[in-house]
């Protein structure tokens, strides 16, 4: 009995039709499966049993969509982090798009959207993160933060007028070229050498 992936039509028990005989006499069965997730450079080797859907009529076996989640929440539990289906909870507790939601909490949106499709999972400091972020008192805090660094922000930047003297006297500024005084060949390093006569009439220095 090998079991096949079918398409991601969500239909219960009893009316879901067999993809090889189109019958619906089709049952929900536990398996345990062993199987590696998280992507090719380091999988987790998971072991658990998930739900397939298997045919009465002709012992047919194959999955659906919740055969995949089960493995996302089976990999997640083993790592000891929340599953995409609780991260989605906390978004839509509070009514935010993910949009919405990773700008409030600088959080990747490309990376928001693979946890909560299960494609991606999180490490322990962001699942903490997360965890925090389902409590409202601690994403009121973040918002209250984030609206006091944008206030910040505009009274740091923002444009100064120039008075009518400021400007007046900005427009008398002029900058001159001072004039510099010779410069002695002691002064660049260089030596002078004065020679005297004496009274014999030889050359001293």
């Amino acid at each position: 009995m090998s079991a096949q992936k079918s398409d991601n039509r969500r239909h219960e028990d009893g009316n879901y039709p067999c993809p090889q005989c189109g019958t619906p006499q089709v049952e929900t069965v536990q398996i345990e499966e062993t199987f590696d997730h998280g992507g090719r450079k380091k999988p987790i080797r998971v072991t658990a049993r998930l739900p397939i859907k298997h045919c009465r009529k002709c012992d047919f076996s194959f999955e659906d969509w919740k055969t995949e989640e089960a493995r996302r929440r089976a990999a997640c539990a083993q790592v000891g982090v929340q599953s995409p289906e609780e991260i989605r909870g906390i978004r839509k507790a509070y009514g935010l798009s993910q949009k919405a939601f990773a700008q409030l909490t600088r959080l990747g949106g490309a990376t928001l959207n693979r946890w909560e499709r299960g494609h991606l999972i999180q490490n322990g400091a962001y699942d903490d993160y997360l965890y925090l972020l389902s409590f409202p008192e601690n994403l009121e805090r973040l918002k209250n933060r984030r609206r006091f660094g944008e206030q910040s922000d505009d009274k740091r930047f923002q444009c100064l007028r120039p008075t009518a003297e400021q400007r007046r006297q900005a427009s008398t500024f002029r900058l001159t070229a001072a004039s510099r005084p010779p410069v002695s060949e002691e002064n660049r390093g260089g030596r002078t050498d004065k020679v005297e006569a004496t009274a014999d009439g030889s050359a001293a220095e």
